[in-house]
């Protein structure tokens, strides 16, 4: 998890006559552990970024995807602030927010139904999981007993998420390292 300032590089970038579109994620966002108890082990996510860099170069927009929830939200997989995803995340993917969101209704952890959206940034994707395979090259009529072997590997489609909260401990150490009193 990293932190820099925005403003010194959006001044730089709009003296380049370039303009800048983004959104910044208010803290209300960011559930607390009692919010986070709330959820069910399964749910679903979005997560929006550039997916083997692959984005909308003409109305300069990233891609949104989705996907679940493989280890509960509220619960630090292998002891660490993360949780797993369950989603096609590609290499681009690495820093999107993955966000809780339920447009309309939802259904809780006890399965009651609840009308109204409700949105949640959950955490920033961090990295996958891949299956190395081993594969051997074989010519049709081999003379020889050696076979040459190939090391591939394959997405799984399991991704790490550092928690919200994360993000939050990084922006204050920052702001205390430069001085400014946080709450």
């Amino acid at each position: 998890m990293a932190v820099t300032p925005l403003v010194p590089l959006l001044s730089y970038i709009e003296k380049q006559s370039v303009e800048v579109f983004y959104r910044a994620i208010p803290d209300n966002l960011v559930p607390s552990k009692e919010s986070l108890n709330q959820l069910d082990a399964l749910e679903e996510v979005v997560f929006i970024g550039y997916p083997s860099g692959i984005w909308d170069r003409e109305n300069l927009l990233p891609i949104a995807r989705k996907g679940i929830t493989a280890t509960p939200v509220a619960v630090d997989f292998q002891g660490i602030k993360q949780f797993l995803i369950d989603a096609s995340v590609f290499p681009g993917s690495s820093g999107s927010p993955v966000f809780l969101y339920n447009p309309g209704m939802y259904h809780d952890k006890r399965g009651k139904t609840v009308v109204g959206t409700r949105l949640l940034f959950l955490g920033v994707v961090a990295s996958v999981f891949y299956e190395w395979e081993e594969n051997e090259l074989r010519l049709k009529e081999s003379p020889t007993a050696h076979v040459p072997t190939l090391l591939s590997r394959q997405m799984i489609d399991l991704s790490i998420v550092f928690k919200a909260e994360t993000v939050l401990e990084a922006v204050w150490a920052y702001l205390n390292l430069k001085g400014v009193k946080t709450t």
